[in-house]
């Protein structure tokens, strides 16, 4: 008679269990005979770990601070804690907000002849959109809401440090 093969299964499962189980009693009879032969068990303290002060975490090279001092800027209507240039059609870049030790992360906008300039800042963040035509569209922001701006855009803050400093 063939038996199913569900039934085969079954059966090869159970033996291997059966076989574990054999090993791990075999395994630990083993060891209590090599404990049993070393002296007698004492009490185990505490691991020592050394202590270690907490290290800072690197400060961000720019701050939002120093970026609104750079330009003037004005606050964004129904948006507490960000800002926008008082003159958007001026040509300023992002680097001459920032200056060139800031981390720059240029990144797809949904708009295909579009980037997305985005800066950590001490404090918050810098976060532009490039246009075809070179134009560079800025807005300053607070740490809660560079945040949630990054967040709208699909973007994961902790990709740019964003509260980690």
């Amino acid at each position: 008679m063939v038996m199913p093969l569900a039934a085969k299964r079954a059966v090869v499962q159970a033996e291997g269990r059966e076989a574990d189980n054999r090993r791990q009693q075999t395994q630990k009879d083993h060891g209590e005979a090599i404990m049993s032969e070393q002296q007698p068990e004492q009490p185990q303290a505490e691991p020592q770990v050394p202590e270690q002060p907490i290290q800072p975490k690197q400060p961000l090279p720019v701050s939002v601070a120093e970026v609104m001092a750079r330009a003037t800027w004005k606050p964004m209507s129904g948006a507490q804690g960000r800002f926008m240039l008082a003159e958007p059609t001026s040509k300023v870049t992002v680097r001459e907000l920032t200056g060139p030790e800031a981390d720059l992360h240029v990144l797809p906008s949904q708009q295909p002849d579009e980037k997305i300039l985005v800066v950590p800042l001490e404090g918050g963040g810098l976060i532009s959109t490039r246009r075809s035509n070179g134009h560079e569209v800025h807005t300053l922001n607070t740490d809660s809401e560079f945040r949630r701006r990054l967040l709208s855009l699909g973007i994961h803050p902790r990709e740019y440090r964003v509260g980690l400093y």
